[in-house]
């Protein structure tokens, strides 16, 4: 049966149709004719959001960086004593409620969730991969791909940013370098987990994170 539905509604039935789709075959499994139908939507209805599968790509991959950033904020919402015990440790301003273990805690929870630690993690960046390697050969897609890449760093800079800010990281540390290197660290640890997960445990990706915020300390306690 088609249904009759508008605005929000319909991009929501839209996104999870999209997602049904791709958790079952992948990016190319999310075609305009298929997300009409796993919708129950009319597929003139479902062009008028989408004219093309790229048009249809780009709402996926903004999908999907919507659920990591939900993921992110719950997390980011906690307060400090979620993270352990030693609070109120000689930042300024919000920062100073943080202990610098408290700090530290809140940012590898954070980074985890970026990794494919579940099923569902996985499931999404395969997703986000293929969709970056199609970005590679399909100009049109490589604005999104950037916009993507570029949100993620900035997220990055904010967490070192933090750990300075809470004296969990040492003030004259390079942030902007530090930032860089951890996304190299994350996207070759995603990548090794979704490619040869035999060789990568989730548990050895939360040490792995764990021993990179760790390492940034210092002489700091």
């Amino acid at each position: 049966m088609v249904r009759s539905i508008d605005g929000e509604a319909r991009r929501r039935l839209l996104a999870d149709a999209v997602w049904r789709l791709m958790r079952r075959g992948g990016l190319e499994a999310a075609s305009v004719r298929a997300v009409a139908a796993e919708a129950g939507l009319a597929t003139g209805s479902v062009r008028h959001f989408f004219a093309s599968q790229d048009e249809l790509h780009v709402f996926a991959m903004r999908e999907l960086f919507r659920i990591v950033t939900e993921r992110v904020q719950e997390v980011l919402t906690r307060g400090p004593a979620e993270f352990g015990p030693d609070g109120g440790a000689g930042g300024s301003g919000e920062a100073g409620e943080w202990g610098p273990g408290q700090a530290r805690a809140r940012v590898v929870a954070v980074l985890l969730e970026t990794q494919p630690m579940t099923v569902e993690q996985s499931e999404l960046f395969l997703v986000s991969t293929q969709f970056v390697i199609k970005a590679m050969l399909q100009p049109a897609l490589a604005p999104v791909a950037k916009e993507t890449a570029d949100l993620l760093h900035d997220t990055y800079l904010q967490l070192i940013g933090f750990l300075v800010q809470t004296g969990a990281a040492p003030a004259d540390l390079d942030v902007g370098r530090t930032a860089s290197d951890l996304g190299v660290v994350l996207d070759g640890l995603a990548l090794r987990r979704l490619t040869a997960p035999h060789l990568l445990a989730v548990e050895d990706i939360r040490d792995t994170v764990t021993a990179f915020v760790e390492n940034l300390r210092g002489d700091q306690p």
